[in-house]
């Protein structure tokens, strides 16, 4: 069956834009790597959650309206691993920012993931997929109906910017996210979680935000994935759960991704 060809959470993004602070100096090392480092306005460090180790990192370019342009993942020796691209639309005067149209290509395993979700000239009920699993299969292809709260890649960090007091109270939320892999959309519950005064955080100037399925039974089988937000910026510091990538192998990451950003 196509839904268990992939753990549930594998093609959830990291991709999430956050923190106004720290800043990236010329001092620091991530800021004087070579190009797309140079370039970079935010980088991420995905470090194994279970070792420690730094597996990747990624280089976001933004948008005069800050928001993700592009994206280019890179082995910790600088070898490319993936890049994506995103567009985000405005209709009817307003940005749609939880429905970009998206990109994906993995250099290591030739896994593509395609998603027409704003397209001026396109059925606006439907969104368009197109997926493959690996240069060995053939490309996939659906329009499916467009959910209620649908969300697309890194439109989830957008839905929790435009959702955040009820978040902040406590509130259950229910998202249709996109899974490519399923041609579908699932649906997540995020909800709010407790920070523990022992746990070395700062829970006054962090919001921790933990994502599930909104199934019952998918719960029992499934991890969650952590989010955590600078309270005052509203933007995402550190993603914890599985990666969106693969590693040269093939197999799926487990990582804690820390944020950095230029300004």
């Amino acid at each position: 069956m196509r839904f268990f060809r992939r753990p549930l959470w594998l093609l959830l993004i990291s991709s999430f834009l956050g923190l106004s602070v720290p800043v990236l100096s010329k001092a620091n090392t991530l800021a004087t790597e070579a190009s797309p480092a140079m370039d970079a306005e935010i980088i991420g460090e995905a470090f194994d959650r279970n070792t420690g180790e730094l597996l990747y990192r990624e280089y976001y370019t933004l948008t005069a309206d800050s928001l993700p342009l592009r994206v280019d993942y890179r082995l910790p020796n600088g070898e490319a691993m993936a890049t994506k691209s995103l567009q985000f639309s405005k209709r009817d005067n307003l940005q749609n920012l939880s429905l970009p149209d998206v990109r994906h290509h993995n250099l290591l395993n030739g896994r593509l993931i395609e998603v027409e979700a704003n397209n001026p000239d396109a059925n606006q009920d439907r969104v368009t997929v197109r997926y493959r699993e690996n240069l060995k299969d053939d490309i996939e292809s659906a329009s499916i109906p467009r959910q209620s709260q649908a969300v697309v890649d890194a439109g989830f960090d957008e839905f929790v910017r435009l959702h955040w007091d009820r978040l902040v109270a406590g509130e259950r939320l229910e998202m249709n996210f996109l899974m490519p892999s399923r041609l579908d959309f699932v649906s997540l519950q995020l909800r709010r979680r407790d920070i523990p005064s022992d746990s070395g955080g700062n829970g006054k100037q962090t919001l921790w935000i933990q994502a599930t399925p909104a199934n019952r039974l998918l719960r029992l089988f499934v991890d969650p994935i952590d989010l955590y937000y600078h309270w005052d910026s509203r933007r995402l510091i550190r993603y914890s759960g599985i990666s969106n990538l693969l590693d040269p192998g093939g197999s799926s990451m487990t990582v804690d991704i820390r944020y950095q950003y230029r300004q």
